[in-house]
C-alpha cells in the first residue's frame, strides 16, 4: 500500500506540468488585429495545481469587420478541465465560423456541453464587437458581467444578459447589446480576478473597476500594456488561488492607410523604414507582425532602389499599406523603372526575394511598361514577440575583448547601406577567420538580406581558417527573426543570450 500511495504523489507531481502543457496547447497563440479593434489577453495559473486548468479566452475575425471573442470557465481543474475547455472552446470557434447568429452560438454550445462529460456547469461570455454600428453584442451562460471605460469616465459593468451554465437548465440565453465608442476598453475575465480567498466578491469586483478606470485614462498605453498592468495589480501577493483569463479590447477608429513616395536612392530607405515603423506603432501591430512586415518592405524597398533605375536617374519608390476589415495587411512597393528579377541562390545575391516570401503570406511581382509592384499580405496576429526601436538609422560598433575571443556589439541598421563598412571591420577582428568572433545583434532593428549574406561569406570564412563565428540574436528580434527564416541559424552558431 506505501508502494502505491508513492506511485500515486509521483504522478500527481507531474499533473502541473500536464495541465500547463495543456493550457499551453489549447488556448490561441494569437489574437485577430482589426481596423477597429485591438486585443490583448493573459493568463495567470493558479498557485495550486489543483486549481488550474479551466479557463480560457478566445477571439475570432468573422471577416466583415465584426469581431467576436470570448471568455469561459470550466468546472473543475486539473487536466480534465483542461481537455474540456478545449472542446468547448473548439466547438464555439466552429459555430462562429459557421455564420451563426449569438442566439444560435450559445444555444448550440449548450447543447454540446450536455453530451461532454465534465463540461456542464461551465460558464462563458461571448461577445460580437461591430465596429462600423458602434455595437457590442453578447450573451452569457452565467459568467462574470463585462467591464466598459472609457477614458475620463468610470468604468461600469454592464447590464447581465441573463443565462444558466452550459449543460444546465432550460437552455434559454439572454442577448443583450451596448453602445460602444472609439477610446472604450471592454473587458471579458473570468472569475478568478474578483474572487480573492479571504475577500467578499464584491470588494473584488470594486476593486476591478478601480483598476480598469485607472487604466483606461492613460489612452497612451497600448492595450498590451494596459493589459499587463491590469493583471500586475490583480495579484499584488503572488499567484491567485484560482486561474485567471483576462481578454481586454480596446475599440478604435480605423486608421488611414499608408501611402509615401521617395526618391529611389538607397539614402531614402530609412526613411521609409521609419514612416512604416511608425505607422504600425500607431495601430497597435507589434512582436512577430511588426518584424515581418518590417523585413519584407525592407527588401522590396531596397530591390526597387538597386534594380528598377540600373544607370539612371533614380525614379519614384512608393510604399502604400492599409488592414483591411478581415485583419490582413496589404502592402505595395511600386516603381516606375525597370527590373530584374534577383537569382535565386542562397548563397548569393537572390536571398531578398525569399525573405519575403517567408515573411508574408503572399508575395506577388507584376511588371508592366509602367514599372513593378511587389504586393505583399500578411494575416495579422498579436502574439509574444519585441520588436527592437534602435533610435537610429545608421550603425553604431562596439569592439570589445570577451572570455572566448573579440566580441562586437551592433546597433542600428545591418543592410545594403552599412554592410560594406560593417564587412571589412568584422574580418579584421576575426583575424580573417581564425579567431572565435561573437557579434551581439540583440540590438539590430533590422536585418536585411545583405548582412545575412554577409554572416554566411563570414561563418564560411570562419570555418575555412579554423576558427568560429558566434552570432547572439535573441528570440522576438529582427535578427532572430531573420535568422530562423533564412536557415542562417542552421549554418553559423546563433545563441538566444
Amino acid at each position: 500500500m506505501a508502494g502505491e500511495r508513492g506511485g500515486g504523489e509521483d504522478l500527481l507531481g507531474t499533473r502541473p506540468d500536464l495541465t500547463r502543457v495543456l493550457q499551453e496547447r489549447l488556448l490561441p497563440t494569437a489574437l485577430p488585429v482589426l481596423p477597429g479593434a485591438r486585443l490583448a489577453a493573459r493568463y495567470a495559473t493558479a498557485g495550486s495545481a489543483r486549481s488550474a486548468g479551466g479557463d480560457w479566452y478566445d477571439a475570432i475575425s468573422l471577416g466583415d469587420g465584426r469581431l467576436a471573442f470570448s471568455v469561459g470557465d470550466v468546472v473543475g481543474s486539473g487536466p480534465a478541465a483542461a481537455a474540456v475547455m478545449g472542446q468547448l472552446r473548439s466547438a464555439l470557434s466552429a459555430y462562429l465560423l459557421a455564420g451563426m447568429e449569438l442566439a444560435e452560438v450559445i444555444t448550440r454550445l449548450g447543447e454540446f456541453a450536455r453530451r461532454i462529460p465534465g463540461a456542464a456547469g461551465a460558464t462563458a461570455c461571448i461577445a460580437v464587437l461591430d465596429p462600423a454600428l458602434g455595437e457590442l453584442s453578447y450573451t452569457s451562460a452565467a459568467h462574470p458581467p463585462i467591464v466598459r471605460a472609457r477614458p475620463g469616465g468610470r468604468a461600469v459593468f454592464l447590464p447581465r444578459a441573463d443565462g444558466n451554465p452550459l449543460g444546465l437548465g432550460d437552455g434559454d440565453f439572454a442577448l443583450r447589446r451596448a453602445p460602444v465608442e472609439p477610446g472604450d476598453l471592454l473587458l471579458l475575465y473570468s472569475d478568478g480576478a474578483v474572487d480573492r480567498t479571504g475577500r467578499p466578491p464584491h470588494r473584488g469586483a470594486a476593486g476591478l473597476l478601480a483598476r480598469i478606470a485607472e487604466i483606461a485614462a492613460d489612452h497612451e498605453a497600448t492595450v498590451d500594456a494596459c493589459c499587463d498592468r491590469l493583471l500586475a495589480g490583480l495579484l499584488p501577493e503572488g499567484p491567485p488561488a484560482d486561474d485567471i483569463a483576462l481578454l481586454l479590447l480596446r475599440v478604435r477608429s480605423p486608421h488611414a492607410p499608408l501611402d509615401r513616395t521617395v526618391p529611389g536612392r538607397s539614402d531614402q530607405l530609412g526613411v521609409l523604414r521609419r514612416e512604416l515603423r511608425d505607422w504600425l506603432a500607431e495601430r497597435e501591430i507589434d512582436g512577430e507582425d511588426a518584424l515581418a512586415v518590417q523585413i519584407a518592405v525592407g527588401e522590396a524597398t531596397a530591390n526597387a532602389v538597386e534594380h528598377a533605375y540600373p544607370g539612371a536617374d533614380p525614379g519614384p519608390v512608393t510604399l502604400t499599406a492599409e488592414l483591411d476589415p478581415a485583419g490582413t495587411l496589404l502592402l505595395a512597393v511600386t516603381d516606375a523603372g525597370s527590373w530584374r528579377v534577383p537569382d535565386e541562390d542562397p548563397h548569393g545575391r537572390g536571398r531578398g526575394l525569399l525573405l519575403m516570401q517567408a515573411a508574408m503570406d503572399s508575395v506577388r511581382v507584376r511588371h508592366t511598361e509602367a514599372g513593378t509592384t511587389v504586393e505583399l499580405r500578411r494575416r495579422l496576429g498579436a502574439g509574444p514577440g519585441r520588436e527592437v526601436e534602435p533610435g537610429l538609422d545608421e550603425l553604431a560598433v562596439v569592439i570589445e575583448t570577451g572570455p572566448g575571443g573579440p566580441l562586437v556589439r551592433l546597433r542600428g541598421v545591418v543592410d545594403s547601406t552599412t554592410v560594406d563598412l560593417l564587412q571589412p571591420v568584422l574580418r579584421r577582428t576575426g583575424r580573417g577567420g581564425a579567431l572565435a568572433l561573437t557579434v551581439d545583434l540583440a540590438e539590430v532593428g533590422y536585418l536585411a538580406s545583405a548582412g545575412v549574406r554577409m554572416f554566411f561569406e563570414l561563418a564560411a570564412e570562419a570555418a575555412a581558417a579554423g576558427g568560429r563565428l558566434v552570432l547572439c540574436a535573441p528570440p522576438g528580434t529582427s535578427a532572430g527573426y531573420v535568422a530562423r527564416l533564412t536557415g542562417l541559424d542552421a549554418y553559423a552558431e546563433v545563441r538566444t543570450r
